[in-house]
C-alpha cells in the first residue's frame, strides 16, 4: 500500500512541476515580448514602408503573445488589419514629412475584393497628395495586382509573372455520392435562386445559378478591369483581351512571363528583392509610424465588426456570436458613445441569431445611429441584420442580396438498414410528429410543417426588406428569391444607400470623429486552438461544408446563409 501511495505521490509531484514549469515559461515569454516591444526604437525617415502579411482580416489581433510565440522569429505576425492599413495610409496622407511609400506584397496571402478597393481607395488619395507608391512582389496574383496597379512604379523579380484569374464559383456536388450511399436529405427552400443546398439536390450547377452568379461576377470583374486599366493607362478592351489570350502572348515571348509583364506594360522594373530594398535604405514601418493618439476626434463612434456565420453563442474565433453581439451592443448605449458604424463580413447563418442582433441594432439606432459599412461578403443573414441601419455603405464589389432561406436535414436510415443491416424500429405517441433523428426519415407531416415556416420566414425577410427600404413588396420577389448582386448593383436596385467603405461610413458622422474599436473576448482555449491546428484550404473546404450547421446550430433548423 505505502509502495502504491508513493508512486502516486511521485506521478502527482511530476504533473505538479510540469504545470509550474509550463506557467513559468509563458511568463518569462510574456516578458521578454514586452521589453523587446517597449524598448524598440523607430527609424524615422520620408517613406512609409507596408509590408502586408498573410491574410487581410476585419477584427482580431495578428500580433497578441499566441500569435508571436508561435510565428517564425518571433516577430512576423500571420495576418494584417484591414484597419491599421486604411488607418496608416489615411495618417501618411496627411503628414508632410512623409514623401513615399513602399508596400511589400511577397507576404500577401489573401485579401477579399472589396477589402481590397478600400485600400486602393486610401492608396490613390495617398498618391493624388503628391506622394509616390512603389510597390514589390517577386509574383502578383489577382488580389496583390490589383493594390499593385495603384502605384507610381511596380517591381518584380526576373523570374517572377503577372497571373491573374478571373472570378470564378466552383462547388462539389454531392448528388450522385448522397444517392449512392443512400442518405436522406430533407431539403426545404424559400427562393428560387438560394443556391446554398443545390449540391444536395443536383450534380451541377442549374442554368439559372450560372446565370445569375455570372450577372454579379461580371458586374465585380468589369470593375477591377476597369480600375487597373485606370491606373495603369492601360485600354480596358485591351486588359480584357489580355487575359482571354494568355496563352498566345505567352508564346509571343517564348514562355518568358517576366518580360511579359515588363514589354506589356503590367509591372515597370525586374530586379531582385534586395536590389529593390536598396534603394530605400531608411523605411518607417507602418505598425510603429500610426498613431492612434491621434484618433481623437469629438464625436466618439464605435466601430463593432461581424465576421464569420452567424450563430446563437458561438463566439470561437471566425464566428458572430448573437449573445456577444447584444452585449457589446449594450455597452455601447452604456457609455458615451455617440454613434456606431457595424462593419459586416458574413455570408449569413441561423435566422434566429440573425434576428436577435437585427432586434438589438434596431434598438441603439433607436437612441443613436448605426450606420452599416458592407465588408466583402453582406449576405443572406448578414443582410437581414443591415435592415436595421441608418445607412447602408456598400463597396463595389461587395457580394449582398441572397434574400432567402432555406432548411437542410440528413438522414442515415437506408444507409445503415442497406449498407450495414442496422434497422431502426420503434413507436411513438406522435407517430407523424416525430422529433428530427439521424437515424430515423423525417415524416411527411414534419416536413410540411418546416416547409411552411421556411415560406413565412421568407415572406418575414421580404417585409423586413421592403419595410426599411422602402420597397413595394409586390417588386421586391425580382431583386429576392435568393439572388446575389454586387455592390454597385444593390445601389441600382434599392438595397444599399451609397458606395462607400469604412471612410463613407466615418464621414457619416462628421469631420471630428474618433472611432472606438469594440470586440468581444475570444476565450483563451479557443485562441490556442486556433493557433496550433492548422489545415490545408482544402482540408478547410471540407470541414466547413460539414461542420457549418453544427456550428450555426439553428433552433428550428432555418438558415439565411449564402454560398
Amino acid at each position: 500500500m505505502s509502495n502504491y501511495l508513493k508512486k502516486v505521490f511521485n506521478i502527482s509531484n511530476k504533473i505538479r512541476i510540469g504545470i509550474i514549469n509550463t506557467f513559468f515559461w509563458i511568463i518569462i515569454i510574456f516578458l521578454i515580448y514586452l521589453l523587446s516591444t517597449s524598448s524598440e526604437e523607430v527609424n524615422w525617415g520620408e517613406t512609409l514602408y507596408l509590408q502586408i502579411n498573410g491574410a487581410v482580416q476585419e477584427s482580431g489581433t495578428e500580433d497578441d503573445l499566441i500569435t508571436l510565440v508561435t510565428s517564425e522569429n518571433f516577430e512576423v505576425p500571420k495576418n494584417t488589419l484591414l484597419r491599421d492599413l486604411l488607418g496608416a495610409i489615411e495618417q501618411a496622407t496627411a503628414d508632410d514629412s512623409i514623401k513615399n511609400m513602399v508596400i511589400d506584397l511577397d507576404s500577401l496571402d489573401y485579401i477579399g475584393l472589396a477589402s481590397n478597393q478600400e485600400v486602393g481607395e486610401a492608396l490613390d488619395k495617398f498618391k493624388n497628395s503628391n506622394k509616390e507608391i512603389y510597390v514589390y512582389s517577386s509574383f502578383f496574383d489577382r488580389d496583390s495586382y490589383y493594390l499593385a496597379s495603384f502605384a507610381s512604379s511596380i517591381s518584380m523579380d526576373p523570374f517572377g509573372e503577372v497571373n491573374i484569374d478571373g472570378i470564378s464559383v466552383y462547388r462539389s456536388y454531392l448528388k450522385n455520392a448522397i444517392d449512392k450511399y443512400d442518405v436522406d436529405v430533407t431539403i426545404f427552400r424559400a427562393g428560387d435562386y438560394k443556391s446554398y443546398v443545390e449540391p444536395y439536390m443536383s450534380d451541377s450547377m442549374s442554368k439559372g445559378v450560372k446565370e445569375q452568379n455570372l450577372l454579379w461576377m461580371n458586374s465585380i470583374w468589369d470593375n477591377y478591369i476597369s480600375q487597373i486599366s485606370k491606373n495603369r493607362g492601360f485600354n480596358s478592351l485591351l486588359v480584357d483581351s489580355y487575359f482571354s489570350n494568355r496563352l498566345d502572348l505567352t508564346k509571343k515571348y517564348s514562355g518568358d512571363l517576366s518580360a511579359l509583364a515588363l514589354n506589356e506594360g503590367f509591372v515597370d522594373t525586374l530586379e531582385s528583392r534586395n536590389q529593390f530594398f536598396d534603394r530605400f535604405p531608411s523605411l518607417v514601418y507602418y505598425k510603429d509610424y500610426i498613431d492612434k493618439s491621434k484618433n481623437d476626434g469629438a464625436t466618439k463612434v464605435a466601430v463593432i465588426t461581424l465576421e464569420g456565420p452567424i450563430t446563437y453563442s458561438d463566439n470561437s474565433p471566425g464566428s458572430i456570436s448573437a449573445v456577444d453581439t447584444e452585449q457589446l451592443l449594450d455597452s455601447v448605449l452604456d457609455s458615451d458613445i455617440e454613434g456606431v458604424i457595424l462593419r459586416i463580413n458574413s455570408g449569413g447563418g441561423g435566422v434566429y441569431a440573425s434576428e436577435i442582433i437585427r432586434r438589438k441594432v434596431e434598438e441603439v439606432n433607436r437612441s443613436i445611429p448605426v450606420v452599416i459599412s458592407m465588408g466583402d461578403v453582406c449576405a443572406s443573414g448578414g443582410y437581414w441584420i443591415a435592415t436595421a441601419g441608418s445607412k447602408i455603405y456598400a463597396d463595389h464589389s461587395t457580394i449582398t442580396g441572397s434574400i432567402g432561406v432555406f432548411g437542410l436535414i440528413y438522414g442515415v436510415e437506408k444507409t445503415l438498414e442497406n449498407n450495414f443491416g442496422i434497422k431502426t424500429d420503434g413507436v411513438s405517441t406522435t407517430p407523424n410528429l416525430e422529433p428530427v433523428s439521424l437515424t430515423k426519415s423525417i415524416s411527411r407531416d414534419r416536413a410540411d410543417i418546416i416547409q411552411l415556416n421556411i415560406n413565412d420566414t421568407y415572406s418575414k425577410f421580404k417585409n423586413l426588406v421592403a419595410k426599411s427600404r422602402g420597397i413595394d413588396i409586390n417588386s421586391l420577389e425580382s431583386i429576392a428569391s435568393g439572388r446575389v448582386w454586387s455592390g454597385a448593383q444593390a445601389v441600382g436596385n434599392g438595397l444599399v444607400d451609397s458606395i462607400g467603405g469604412l471612410g463613407e461610413a466615418k464621414q457619416f458622422f462628421g469631420n471630428d470623429v474618433q472611432l472606438i474599436y469594440k470586440e468581444g473576448d475570444i476565450p483563451l482555449f479557443d485562441e490556442v486552438l486556433k493557433t496550433f491546428t492548422s489545415y490545408s484550404k482544402v482540408e478547410i473546404k471540407v470541414l466547413e461544408e460539414f461542420s457549418i450547421f453544427e456550428r450555426i446550430n439553428d433552433p428550428k433548423n432555418i438558415y439565411a446563409l449564402w454560398l
